[in-house]
């Protein structure tokens, strides 16, 4: 289970950024952080060009982002937000791939999630 401790950032609730291509699945993860005491989505792109100047717009906590970009251009977007210290990744994916999942953790993601999980697992 993916949580981040609210004591820790000193707020009421965390502001989570979603990052995803398809509509339907930031609306339906949206739905799911509503109903989730302690956080909040503050903003949603689609496009991973836009995620740096969101994130420093918004400043969220969390960030979720999807990882079916394109590999090369998602390690480049990945490493120039690493220089947020107090930003947290969780990864969704529909590939369960050890080159991928490898990348991800060597860029500080602090979780990953496949998008066939159930809403326990989320939450």
């Amino acid at each position: 289970m993916f949580r981040i401790d609210l004591n820790k950032y000193k707020v009421a609730t965390i502001p989570v950024l979603l990052a995803d291509s398809q509509f339907l699945t930031r609306k339906g993860i949206s739905t799911l952080i509503r109903d989730m005491e302690g956080y909040e989505t503050v903003a949603q792109i689609e496009d991973l060009d836009d995620l740096s100047k969101t994130i420093k717009h918004y400043q969220p906590k969390l960030v979720i982002l999807d990882t079916s970009y394109q590999r090369a251009f998602l390690k480049t977007t990945l490493s120039s937000i690493n220089q947020y210290e107090a930003l947290n990744i969780l990864a969704i994916t529909n590939d369960v791939d050890n080159d991928l999942i490898d990348m991800l953790m060597q860029l500080n993601v602090k979780g990953i999630l496949t998008k066939d999980c159930d809403k326990e697992e989320f939450m």
